[in-house]
Formats: structure tokens, sequence, C-alpha cells
């Protein structure tokens, strides 16, 4: 039960994070070109606006996922995806795939401004780090005008876990009032005409203002790292086939 999830975790992020990426990156090359905004503002526009886009169209795959992690029991094989699928179209519509996205959007573009702000000023503060400890003589990491894969691993890998772990601990109750919209499953419970203020104001009577930060250590020690291998592997991926 451990791993609930986890193969439909895979179908969904594959997608959801190449849109997200491809889209942030195109954005942020026209805006900088464009220079109708600054430099440091970039990332922030860049990375909201692709988020959103992603997180509209793969909303319905978020809410499969959620649903699947949320079950109770132990018997995975008897609830999976397909039935999933069915029980939410059949109880609530297809309308329903689309539950949770102002939730999501809430947590996401956030995180995704906050995330990228401190991701593109983390790389630039520790290129020129190592660009200076080139020029003292120390050139292992800095690798000229051409930075080494180790560079750009180092650089990338670091980058993506500060940023990371500041942007979840910042967005997580966005998290918890996103995925409370999003695991029930049962037919006409309240619960499932709550919209995003009701949940929170429901959250913050019956379980207080801490429980919007509940489970936050869990999800950074799992976003953290998974936002630096992410960004390390696209830069990678960058630089043999760009």
């Amino acid at each position: 039960s451990v791993f609930r999830g986890t193969g439909f975790t895979v179908v969904h992020s594959i997608p959801s994070i190449a849109l997200y990426l491809i889209l942030y990156e195109q954005l942020k090359d026209r805006l900088r070109k464009s220079g109708s905004l600054q430099h440091s503002i970039v990332p922030v526009v860049a990375g909201s606006a692709a988020r959103s886009v992603s997180v509209f169209l793969t909303s319905p795959l978020e809410l499969i996922r959620t649903r699947i992690m949320a079950q109770n029991g132990t018997a995975v094989e008897t609830v999976g995806w397909a039935k999933v699928l069915r029980q939410t179209v059949k109880n609530e519509g297809w309308i329903s795939l689309c539950k949770g996205v102002v939730p999501t959007l809430y947590r996401d573009v956030p995180f995704s401004a906050l995330y990228w702000f401190m991701a593109e000023y983390t790389r630039d503060t520790i290129s020129a780090s190592l660009a200076h400890n080139h020029q003292q003589g120390h050139p292992r990491l800095a690798g000229g005008d051409s930075p080494s894969m180790e560079r750009v691993l180092v650089i990338n890998l670091a980058s993506g876990v500060l940023a990371g772990g500041a942007a979840t601990v910042v967005t997580h109750p966005f998290d918890v009032i996103k995925t409370r919209s999003q695991v029930d499953m049962s037919v006409g419970s309240s619960s499932l005409r709550k919209g995003t203020l009701a949940t929170l104001s429901d959250m913050l009577a019956k379980d207080g203002f801490m429980s919007l930060w509940s489970g936050v250590g869990p999800r950074a020690l799992k976003v953290a790292p998974s936002c630096a291998i992410v960004l390390g592997s696209f830069e990678a991926f960058k630089r043999f086939f760009v």
C-alpha cells in the first residue's frame, strides 16, 4: 500500500512535467527577448503561465492520481485507476474530472512563481561563484566558456533542491486544501459541493490553523529532491540534444 498509485503517478507526471518545462523555456526566452519585463520578473511570469496551462490540461489525471492514493485498504489491484475513473464519471459526471482545478491553481501557480524566481536566482549566484573560483585558479567546476556536465549538474541540482524546498513550505496549505477537495468519492456528500474557501473555513474551524501545514515535512522531503532531479535532468538533456 506504500506504493499505491505509483504507476499512475508516472503516467501523470511525464506529460505534465514535459509540457510544463517546455512551455516555461519558450515563454522565458520570448519574454527576455522582448525586453518588456525586468530580468528577475520573467521567471515568475513564465513559470506561472506555464503551470496554469499544464494544470488545466492534466487536471483529470491529477484527480485520479489523488483518489487512488487516498483509497482505504491495501488491495490496489481491486481498485485501480480504471475503476476509479469509471466510478468518478458514473457517480459525479464527466465535469467532475476537473474537480480540484481551482485549488490546484492556488497551489501550483504561487509554487511555480516562487520556485522559478528562486531557482534562476540561485543558478545565477552559484554560476557567478564558480566563475569567481575559476578566476582564482580553481577551474574544476567552472568549465570556461563551455560549462562541464559536472558544473551543469551541481548548479541545477543545488538550485532545484533549495528552490523546491522553500516553495513547498510556503505553498503547502494550498496542497492540503486541494487534497481535501479531491479525495471524497461518496455520492451526495456535502463536501462535494464545497468550494476552496468553504473547505479552508471548515478546516480552520475543525482542525485549527496548523492543520494547513499537516504533512509538510514528508512533502518537502519528496518535492525538494524531485525538483532537483527534474531540473538537473532537463538541463542535461538540453545540453545533449538542443
